[in-house]
């Protein structure tokens, strides 16, 4: 878990060592509020077909001009990352 900086949440820059092998990457933020209004909305109109698609869309519009941006979660997203195993 981040701390919460809100719009000015810092790209992160992550280094990860195992053994001898260094992997090196950038996450960049993410409004985690909007994306989660917008997924919301997917899965309640998934199955509608074009009028639920568009009634998803202004549902989502409506959600995320009516919310207070200030009080907006910002998040990194999941990474994985893989060591290749030494032979």
């Amino acid at each position: 878990m981040a701390p919460d900086f809100g719009t000015q949440t810092p790209i992160a820059l992550l280094k990860c060592k195992y053994n001898a092998e260094e992997q090196a990457f950038t996450q960049e933020p993410y409004n985690q509020t909007i994306a989660s209004i917008k997924q919301r909305n997917q899965q309640a109109t998934a199955n509608q077909g074009l009028i639920g698609a568009l009634i998803g869309g202004i549902a989502t519009g409506i959600q995320t001009s009516r919310r207070d941006p200030t009080k907006d979660v910002y998040a990194y997203r999941s990474k994985r990352i893989t060591f290749e195993a030494k032979k």
